[in-house]
């Protein structure tokens, strides 16, 4: 997936004003999984659209993201992985 340069534009801008609120997964993660992410992987036993399963593979997907293996036909752009990271690091909200 490729973000758009104004969705850079507003990350950057959102990371350099130093965050007032902690990323969400329900607003921040989840929508950055596309309806055929979350198909793929209900087979290997977790929903990445269910907080509790990401929250509890997180460090997993992460991998994979960050290495490009997931999504299996596209991977994420910098952004978006980095953004994965930083809620993993605030202590992944729901």
């Amino acid at each position: 997936m490729i973000a758009s340069h104004g969705a850079k534009r507003v990350w950057k801008s959102i990371c350099e004003m130093g965050r007032k609120m902690k990323l969400s997964f329900d607003r921040d993660i989840k929508p950055l999984f596309r309806p055929f992410d979350i198909e793929s992987m209900t087979p290997f036993g977790f929903d990445l659209s269910v907080y509790a399963d990401v929250k509890a593979h997180a460090q997993s997907i992460y991998d994979r993201l960050a290495d490009g293996s997931m999504p299996c036909d596209d991977s994420w752009s910098p952004d978006q992985v980095e953004k994965f990271k930083h809620w993993m690091d605030e202590g992944m909200e729901p």
